[in-house]
């Protein structure tokens, strides 16, 4: 890291300050100006607290407690979920005909 060169006026004020005495130096710091930091922050802008997204399972027990059945959801990835009585699948695959004749 490299510092900007230092001005010509520096080290002469750094031998007067440090020649002043500590009521010297009390009296010049009383006649530095003062920067007012009370300024009323309450006009300045908060920042916006991010809202979290509410679950799945709060969505669908608001849905139902307004008189709605929820049969299903489709996530925002595209994932279909069903809820309900499950669907009885045919008995067309072979496999499942193959297992109940070895069974016997």
């Amino acid at each position: 890291m490299t510092f900007p060169p230092m001005p010509g006026w520096f080290p002469d004020f750094c031998r007067e300050l440090f020649a002043l005495t500590s009521a010297e130096k009390a009296e010049l710091l009383a006649t530095l100006p003062v920067e007012d930091t009370s300024e009323d922050r309450s006009s300045l802008p908060t920042p916006a607290k991010r809202q979290r997204k509410p679950s799945l399972g709060k969505l669908i027990a608001q849905a139902e407690k307004s008189g709605k059945p929820v049969s299903s959801i489709t996530t925002p990835d595209g994932v279909t979920l069903q809820f309900g009585e499950p669907e009885p699948t045919e008995a067309t695959n072979p496999w499942l005909a193959d297992l109940k004749a070895t069974k016997q």
